[in-house]
């Protein structure tokens, strides 16, 4: 008999339409490979926030702006996507809590350490997607210390 639980993204569940415990959770999805699948899983998990009744903000600090074109080909007004430059991101991050998004995923550019950092330092939690592969591991290590900005 296989076990399953049921997984939630806060501490408790939560009424719809409105923000966790301790107002907006920020998370950073950051690799320093490209294609590791950042903007596929910062959309995604937006998606699915909003659709628990979560508002939810993806911000694009990557200059290639792939959050943004899904979003405009998307064409719906939620998840909201906003593209900013790294140096607006606490200003932005402000502006969604104040818009009372629930949660925001800051989604980032590889090869762009400054803009990792600045999102890594900004988030309550880094997210670092990999593929299983031998390239893509040796690429983990070299993301370790962005858990580390505290």
């Amino acid at each position: 008999m296989t076990k399953t639980h049921n997984i939630h993204p806060f501490p408790r569940p939560l009424a719809r339409n409105t923000q966790p415990p301790g107002g907006l959770r920020r998370l950073a999805v950051l690799s320093r490979k490209g294609g590791a699948g950042k903007t596929t899983l910062a959309v995604n998990l937006a998606v699915a926030a909003q659709a628990r009744g979560l508002p939810s903000a993806v911000l694009d600090v990557d200059p290639q702006a792939s959050a943004s074109a899904w979003a405009e080909v998307r064409g719906a007004t939620s998840p909201v996507v906003r593209h900013c430059p790294a140096r607006h991101v606490e200003r932005v991050l402000g502006e969604a809590a104040e818009d009372g998004i629930a949660l925001a995923l800051i989604d980032t550019a590889p090869h762009a350490e400054g803009a990792a950092l600045t999102a890594a330092r900004a988030a309550d939690l880094v997210v670092i997607p990999c593929r299983p592969a031998l390239f893509d591991l040796c690429a983990v290590t070299s993301n370790s210390h962005f858990g580390d900005l505290r």
